[in-house]
């Protein structure tokens, strides 16, 4: 091997060693690469934040005593989401059980007390007291919950979430004569 090659040789394995200069082209193909990476992590983390509150969430399954009618001031929204729905007492005196998941994805909704409605935060979908629509992508209201009224107290029934395509008066529990206008 004459010199000439054995310098070029040399060269190359220099060369292989040196770390590279960074070019525009490299640099954003790093910068792109650690972009995808964060929108994975990113995506992952609301996955599995999705899929926990479809599991974690539905503690439901049996009947729940939610208190004496006398403890549910009218036109009010009552939060029993560790038991996954929202007790609903009508202007009337009506009782009426929505069911804590949107019927679109499954997300939990949230009562809005400033708006008097349920949004949705997965997708900003918006239902009124009833649980009726407001704004899709959803395409129905909120599901319900029995209601029975035994003596005073408000029994939620969380056996079987009853899916309906719209609000419909016989779908509320009515307190018997006396107990309304608390």
């Amino acid at each position: 091997m004459d010199n000439k090659s054995k310098a070029n040789e040399s060269n190359e394995v220099m060369q292989a060693v040196l770390p590279q200069p960074l070019t525009r082209r490299s640099f954003m193909k790093l910068i792109l690469n650690g972009l995808c990476a964060m929108a994975a992590v990113e995506i992952g983390a609301i996955s599995l934040s999705f899929l926990q509150s479809q599991s974690a969430g539905d503690r439901i399954g049996g009947h729940v005593l939610a208190g004496q009618v006398k403890n549910f001031p009218l036109n009010s929204v009552t939060d029993f989401t560790s038991q996954g729905f929202y007790l609903i007492r009508d202007i009337d005196g009506n009782f009426l059980a929505i069911y804590q998941k949107c019927p679109h994805l499954g997300c939990n909704v949230i009562w809005e007390t400033e708006t008097s409605r349920f949004v949705c935060p997965c997708h900003a979908s918006s239902f009124d007291m009833y649980g009726n629509l407001e704004s899709p992508p959803v395409p129905r209201p909120l599901d319900t919950f029995d209601v029975h009224i035994e003596n005073e107290d408000i029994v939620v029934d969380t056996t079987q979430v009853n899916r309906r395509e719209k609000f419909d008066v016989q779908q509320l529990a009515f307190p018997p004569n006396g107990m309304v206008s608390e």
